[in-house]
């Protein structure tokens, strides 16, 4: 496996988790253990790609319907 492929595992990986944490926040509310627990699991994967140098992909689908999670989250709480 080369470094390129590597790195986008890596990319992979994390916008899995990130989208996860998007997932459980809207079921299951922040403090949920659930959530709390998925946040554990993205943090270690972003941490190391911080330690590497790793940006994020933003353009993976995963990233991108967490993305829209956020948005529709920030919607709902500006008609608040």
């Amino acid at each position: 496996m080369t470094k390129k492929e590597m790195i986008k595992v890596i990319q992979q990986k994390e916008a899995e988790l990130f989208l996860q944490i998007k997932i459980d926040e809207s079921l299951f509310g922040m403090n949920s253990t659930i959530t709390i627990r998925s946040r554990s699991d993205w943090a270690k994967v972003n941490g190391l790609m911080e330690d590497l140098g790793i940006k994020p992909d933003n353009t993976l689908p995963e990233n991108q319907k967490a993305i829209a999670f956020i948005v529709d989250k920030v919607k709902k709480e500006a008609l608040n």
